[in-house]
């Protein structure tokens, strides 16, 4: 996914698919939430790299354990993003429907309100509740969050509360049809990680949306027994998991294809 500008020029099954109108598709099903698109450090042969939350390898696939700095750009793009919209001139705008601030994109779409109440709404310490979700290669970003979670003692004590605060807010993770170009990594598997996770958030919603276009493909079939694994490992650690299987009767599953599981998401809440 990209800018309107750079879609425009791509195929004419990506053009639905542009940052802003996924942002505005999420905001129209999600009213009472602000959404924040964050796009990919960069993009090469329509390939995105997401350098900024993960270290790759020579493959392009994630190396999630030379990593740590997933959870701070995180915790710092969100605070820093709403910081930034309510100062001029962004805070006479907060009702708008369209807000960018650094590598991201922020809907808002309750025009009900008044600035000065959607300014308190948004403010860092008002966050009850956050909903993370990535879909396709994206979805290695939440891996790495899980991965840094379990590994979160590594930390000075100050930052292991600081962060600790920021994730007790996350009520959803939502993983929309997981896939990479590297050799494995696509889901976590690592059984210790995914009892950390839901550990340490016992109410957490694990949404899995997938298509034939990740999970049928024969020549990746790690990632459909990885995507199997990973409902597997989080049921039984008791995690409370949402699993839906997009067009699976379909034969020859396309890119389009794989775009159904990021158009489910939030349609039937």
């Amino acid at each position: 996914m990209n800018y309107v500008e750079q879609m425009d020029a791509s195929e004419d099954y990506l053009r639905p698919w542009d940052l802003d109108s996924v942002c505005e598709m999420l905001s129209s099903r999600k009213p009472n939430s602000h959404i924040m698109v964050v796009r990919p450090s960069r993009m090469e042969h329509m390939i995105n790299y997401y350098d900024n939350f993960v270290t790759l390898n020579r493959f392009g696939g994630p190396d999630y354990l030379k990593g740590r700095h997933a959870i701070p750009h995180l915790f710092h793009l969100v605070h820093n993003t709403l910081k930034t919209v309510q100062e001029p001139p962004f805070r006479s705008l907060i009702t708008g429907r369209e807000l960018i601030s650094e590598d991201s994109n922020v809907c808002s779409n309750d025009a009900s309100q008044d600035n000065a109440g959607n300014a308190r709404q948004i403010h860092g310490d008002a966050i009850d509740s956050i909903s993370l979700v990535a879909f396709s290669k994206g979805c290695i970003v939440l891996n790495q969050l899980v991965t840094e979670l379990y590994l979160l003692s590594e930390l000075p004590e100050e930052l292991q509360t600081l962060y600790t605060n920021f994730l007790k807010k996350v009520s959803e993770i939502a993983w929309l049809d997981g896939g990479h170009q590297g050799r494995e990594g696509a889901w976590i598997t690592n059984p210790n990680f995914l009892k950390k996770l839901l550990a340490f958030l016992p109410q957490l919603l694990v949404t899995i949306h997938v298509t034939p276009y990740q999970m049928h493909d024969a020549t990746r079939p790690w990632i459909g027994n990885e995507c199997r694994r990973f409902e597997s490992l989080c049921r039984t650690a008791g995690g409370n998991v949402s699993f839906t299987l997009h067009g699976g009767d379909i034969k020859n599953p396309s890119i389009r294809t794989h775009f159904m599981a990021l158009d489910a998401y939030g349609k039937s809440e």
